[in-house]
């Protein structure tokens, strides 16, 4: 779109400075000829003809330009909603895998649609440093020393987690704060294949 644009001007730009051309060259005739009269017509026509050039040229750029702007925000909007349910699956499969793991369901939460991409971020990220302290002692009902209160947090933080880094690096992660946390996901894994 942004190549057509540039091309549409540009033969717009090569006609109009034809059309001046020609009335520019008219006009040395009518003052060569000493028609006072004429020569002022078409001073007065070429003067007028490159003001409304101007006009035209700079309302198709604009149209052109809001054409490019809307295009690129439909773009943006569909990659967002495309990586938003890449994210949602994401969630899905590690609430599963912790459901298996505890036995306890863990719903997933409904996101607000007006919620600005950088609340969330922000939300998330404080979910991360939330879940560090309790990915090393967390064992997925293991551990007895872990409340009910501080799992559910830790279930929502690792969610969390688990959408920041993406599977490969939440896996690194979970090996060194919880390596029985990582041995058990690596057989369920194996037993599946």
């Amino acid at each position: 779109a942004r190549e057509q644009a540039k091309t549409l001007i540009a033969i717009r730009d090569g006609r109009l400075e034809a059309l001046d051309a020609t009335l520019a060259q008219d006009l040395e005739k009518a003052v060569e000829a000493g028609e006072k009269h004429a020569a002022e017509v078409l001073q007065q026509a070429l003067a007028e003809r490159r003001s409304d050039a101007k006009q035209q040229l700079a309302a198709a750029r604009a149209r052109q330009e809001t054409t490019l702007r809307g295009e690129h925000q439909q773009t943006r909007e569909k990659a967002l909603e495309e990586g938003s349910a890449e994210l949602d699956d994401r969630i899905r499969e590690l609430k599963d895998a912790i459901h298996e793991a505890t036995g306890k369901p863990t719903p997933i939460p409904e996101e607000r649609p007006d919620r600005p991409c950088c609340e969330k971020a922000t939300r998330r990220q404080e979910q991360l440093y939330d879940a560090l302290p309790f990915l090393s002692k967390l064992g997925f009902g293991a551990n007895r020393e872990v409340s009910r209160s501080e799992r559910e947090d830790a279930t929502d933080a690792l969610q969390a987690l688990y959408e920041l880094l993406g599977p490969s690096r939440y896996v690194e992660l979970l090996r060194f704060y919880a390596p029985e946390v990582a041995e058990w996901s690596e057989a369920e894994a194996n037993g599946r294949a």
